[in-house]
């Protein structure tokens, strides 16, 4: 008789496939990025990798808040920071799970992109509420 996986079984696993652990973001001020990072009670904290543009980031620190909750920092260089979109990719290294990414849109361009696409919403909810006003007449 052949073994069933655990996945056709119906368990829940770890690892390679789901997370153990999760990042929330809860501020980036003065060039700090800050978040928690939550897991199981009991489990010891985690490797913690962060890239940016195939760069490995120094100076991250896990400090311990208990009952299976961290509080996760690092600096963000300047020299990585430029027009466009950057994107922070946190890694458990011992699961080699992502746990998260977070982007950072900065520049001028992308403000116009912006601006300009609010304006195309506007005057779209604008035409929508003038052919449902029409309709609401005729009705």
């Amino acid at each position: 008789m052949m073994s069933r996986s655990a996945a056709a079984r119906g368990q829940k696993f770890k690892g390679a496939f789901m997370a153990d652990f999760t990042v929330l973001h809860s501020e980036m001020r003065e060039g700090v990025w800050q978040g928690v990072l939550s897991g199981p009670e009991g489990r010891d904290a985690p490797a913690i990798q962060v890239q940016c543009l195939d760069r490995v980031l120094e100076n991250v620190e896990l400090t311990d808040q208990g009952k299976g909750s961290w509080t996760l920092r690092f600096p963000i260089p300047a020299d990585l920071l430029s027009d466009g979109v950057q994107v922070l990719l946190i890694t458990d290294l011992t699961s080699g799970v992502r746990l998260a990414n977070y982007p950072i849109v900065s520049g001028q361009a992308l403000e116009d992109d912006f601006r300009a696409e609010l304006a195309l919403l506007r005057a779209e909810v604008e035409l929508l509420k003038k052919v449902l006003r029409n309709h609401c007449a005729e009705g």
